[in-house]
């Protein structure tokens, strides 16, 4: 089956995750996955608003052209070298970076929930132990980095409400719930 130019598929293959989106990147060596598409690779809890989104979100440096192919989602970002890496054989942005590139498409709350899932650790004595995926400096690094980027007031404002061990809850009928946390009302 032809998913997009010069990319085929077994119609019975199965592939999922990060083996279903390698041909996107290993088609050219400048495209890597971005925003949402890389949000998913990270595990990030995603709203009701953009999880429905199954696009393919590709980037290349700006200076290149747009990626444009069926189903897929262009953008030309400025990267830095320790913005991109490889993940399960997929090039893509680091998870501080695509937290800050989900900025400009969620509101504060929901850039928390990814921002928690990052930078949440639970030793050895937790039931279900967990690294961080990167810290909270990694996220005011790249906060830091790219002061006018698209969404970086919300980074910000994110950032001060991100916190290391807290344990986000998915509620199906009323979205994500927090019982420790209240944010600031948005007026």
């Amino acid at each position: 089956m032809l998913v997009s130019r010069g990319i085929r598929v077994p119609a019975a293959s199965g592939a999922a995750g990060t083996a279903a989106l390698r041909a996107y990147t290993d088609l050219d060596d400048t495209s890597v996955l971005a925003s949402l598409s890389a949000a998913r690779i990270w595990d990030m809890p995603l709203p009701a608003n953009v999880s429905g989104d199954w696009r393919i979100h590709l980037a290349r440096r700006r200076g290149f052209s747009f990626p444009r192919r069926t189903n897929v989602v262009g953008h030309l970002l400025t990267l830095l070298p320790e913005e991109t890496v490889e993940y399960d054989g997929v090039r893509l942005t680091s998870p501080a970076r695509t937290w800050l590139d989900l900025a400009a498409v969620l509101n504060v709350e929901d850039l928390v929930a990814a921002g928690d899932h990052l930078v949440c650790s639970h030793g050895p004595d937790f039931p279900v132990p967990k690294a961080a995926i990167c810290s909270t400096d990694e996220l005011a690094e790249i906060v830091r980095r790219h002061p006018g980027m698209r969404g970086v007031r919300t980074a910000r404002a994110a950032l001060e409400l991100i916190r290391v061990g807290l344990i986000l809850l998915r509620k199906p009928s009323c979205g994500w719930h927090w019982s420790t946390r209240s944010f600031p009302s948005q007026s």
